[in-house]
């Protein structure tokens, strides 16, 4: 039997040298018994609208090689059932039998880690390292699920054996700081150390009117960012703040009909910053609350004219080719569905935004990249930008379903650039960032993040 062989094959590997793989294997039978176990009795359904059911991980191994990533709803199924055990051993068995494909194994590791599943995720790694040999990109997810779940000496380990690993380790050694730092212990290195040693603003900075392009793909592989001088002219911008603003003139009563907080802040489509009549434009986003950006609620209001704005000054600066090529897509595209303005009033207090990555908060592998831009900016009187120059390999440990700990990082280490009007940022949704205000900041800043997807998304807007 299939199984067999990968069961033997495993034990006579270091199986055994990798303490949480021992523990999961714990005799050349382990596996062997939780088939005979799994054959006992119905598991989890296969097809649930056929109503047929797997019986044996010899049937589920083979439903497998013909849809490899079917094992994680089956390990969901598993879960929700309280069956953790047998999800443990449904992932370690999957992942042994597809040796050899550790990116499709790490996105396995970020599912399951994004529904905080940690043991579950933790099975997957430990068998990887198996299947796939001792790869620091292993050890870093070890590391992170650890600090996620407040293993902090095990977290040190895994992230000192991934640093190790990698060269330029800059996301690992900061972590590694970090859970130093939370045990009270000494470290190596600050953060402001590591990134001062790691980052230089300047390699990061850009004109749009002349620019080397393979200079911003380095700095986006590099630091996850690059900032664009005068990439957009002035009157334009200032056009698209004042439609904008007559849009979302007294929104606090639209929000009250909506039976919304006046505090809602989850940004407005990019309808309002299109041609359409106010009544439209405020009636739209009623009605179609709470999906506020499906685009199939949109219909009777105009969301292209900012896309088409963005899309022409690419088009002339010629970034429109570096991001295609860093993205490796063939034609950019955006969509009123991912694409938010929103509108930020300082309260005269120190105040962050949720830390966070945006791969991390579509739960997306594919790349997204996001070119940030104010209507109105001046710096040191709004609220800003900033963001830890780090294009990460992975998605931090977080907090919560999407945001990082705000005080993970030293804050002296985030980049916040002194922006102009018309400037633009490009970001990495690996690269985590936030909103933040001080107590001086008394303006308003009106923004909008205009994201670029590798993969599918609903409605497309083409360049």
């Amino acid at each position: 039997m299939a199984l067999k062989r990968w069961v033997r094959s495993a034990l006579k590997t270091a199986v055994l040298q990798v303490p949480p793989v021992k523990r999961l294997v714990e005799s050349r039978n382990t596996l062997l018994q939780e088939n005979e176990s799994l054959r006992r009795q119905r598991v989890a359904p296969v097809v649930p609208e056929s109503g047929r059911w797997i019986t044996s991980l010899d049937e589920w191994l083979a439903r497998l090689a013909a849809e490899p990533d079917s094992v994680l709803s089956i390990a969901d199924t598993l879960l929700t059932a309280g069956r953790n055990r047998e999800a443990e051993v449904v992932l370690a068995a999957a992942t042994l039998s597809t040796s050899g494909h550790l990116s499709r194994h790490m996105q396995w590791v970020r599912r399951l880690r994004y529904a905080k599943r940690h043991g579950a995720a933790l099975a997957v790694c430990n068998a990887a390292l198996v299947g796939d040999g001792d790869n620091p990109a292993i050890r870093r997810e070890r590391g992170y699920l650890f600090f996620e779940s407040g293993q902090l000496d095990a977290a040190i380990s895994e992230l000192d054996a991934a640093a190790a690993g990698f060269p330029d380790s800059v996301e690992e050694t900061l972590l590694g700081v970090a859970a130093r730092r939370a045990l009270g212990r000494s470290c190596p290195a600050t953060h402001e150390e590591i990134i001062a040693a790691y980052f230089k603003p300047e390699t990061a900075t850009f004109k749009a009117e002349r620019f080397d392009p393979a200079a911003i793909r380095w700095s986006l592989e590099r630091y996850g960012c690059a900032l664009i001088r005068g990439l957009f002219p002035i009157d334009p911008l200032m056009q698209f703040h004042a439609v904008i603003d007559r849009n979302a003139d007294n929104i606090g009563e639209l929000y009250d009909a909506m039976g919304v907080p006046r505090g809602f802040n989850v940004g407005w489509p990019l309808y309002f910053a299109g041609t359409s009549p106010r009544s439209a434009v405020r009636a739209c986003f009623r009605d179609s609350y709470p999906q506020l950006f499906d685009p199939a609620r949109m219909g009777g209001v105009d969301s292209t004219p900012l896309p088409r704005f963005v899309f022409r000054r690419l088009l002339e600066t010629g970034l429109n080719k570096v991001i295609r090529d860093h993205l490796r897509i063939p034609r950019l595209y955006t969509s009123a569905a991912i694409c938010h303005i929103r509108k930020f009033v300082p309260e005269g207090m120190a105040w962050f935004g949720e830390f966070h990555q945006d791969n991390r908060l579509y739960s997306s592998d594919a790349e997204i990249l996001t070119l940030w831009f104010p209507f109105n900016y001046l710096h040191g009187t709004m609220p800003t930008l900033e963001f830890l120059p780090v294009r990460s390999r992975s998605h931090f440990p977080c907090v919560s379903a999407c945001g990082i700990d705000n005080a993970l990082f030293d804050s002296r280490v985030l980049w916040r650039p002194q922006y102009q009007l018309g400037d633009g940022m490009l970001l990495s949704g690996y690269a985590p960032h936030r909103t933040v205000a001080e107590p001086q900041m008394k303006d308003s800043r009106t923004s909008v993040d205009f994201w670029f997807f590798a993969s599918d998304v609903p409605a497309p807007i083409y360049e």
